[in-house]
């Protein structure tokens, strides 16, 4: 399936985003966050599970970005963080994720073919694989979700019938979150009420 966004939907889009984004990291930078972790969850697999590379590519967008200093980026093309390894991962990193602000980066299952291409903030995190029956605990504090494959059965493992975006519209995906989260991440009020409660 293709994605149909011009110029200005483009744009609108990534400022709604970013809204949110910013919206989402004052609320948790108040509660005494130091920072800010972001994990693009999914799989590197263009060739069989295309669909489930949103997070990465996000990921790897975002590394090509100037990042602020207080935000650390997990998650690539290069280096996934996908089901086999997430919980390795989260283990590891337990007492970061106690300190700063986790933001998940992941793609979605959906059963309607119209919420097919959206990208939503949640206030809460994500559960890796739950479209594909895996059981993992849920990660982030909150989350951007991309809905990239439509099927009959949630919890079907056939993809047979599934209706998939393509790669053209996958990219748009990433580049529309990774856009929106560096503008996000590089919000003037942002950046200073970090520095304001960091001096407390």
């Amino acid at each position: 399936m293709s994605l149909n966004i011009n110029e200005k939907t483009h744009e609108d889009t990534v400022n709604k985003i970013t809204n949110k984004v910013g919206h989402q990291i004052e609320n948790f930078l108040y509660k005494g966050y130091q920072g800010i972790i972001i994990l693009g969850i999914g799989s590197n697999n263009k060739k069989y599970v295309n669909f489930d590379t949103y997070g990465p590519r996000v990921g790897s967008l975002l590394k090509q970005y100037n990042l602020p200093k207080f935000v650390d980026c997990y998650g690539t093309m290069e280096e996934p963080l996908n089901a086999i390894n997430i919980e390795k991962f989260a283990e590891e990193k337990k007492t970061e994720f106690s300190k700063n602000i986790v933001i998940a980066i992941d793609a979605c299952v959906t059963m309607f073919t119209s919420n097919l291409g959206k990208i939503k903030v949640c206030n809460f995190g994500v559960q890796p694989g739950a479209g594909f029956k895996k059981d993992i605990d849920i990660i982030g504090d909150f989350s951007i979700i991309a809905t990239t494959i439509k099927k009959g059965n949630f919890f079907s493992t056939d993809l047979k019938d599934a209706t998939v975006i393509n790669e053209s519209g996958l990219e748009l995906l990433a580049n529309i979150t990774a856009e929106a989260l560096y503008k996000g991440l590089s919000k003037e009020d942002t950046m200073i009420s970090r520095q304001r409660i960091l001096r407390k």
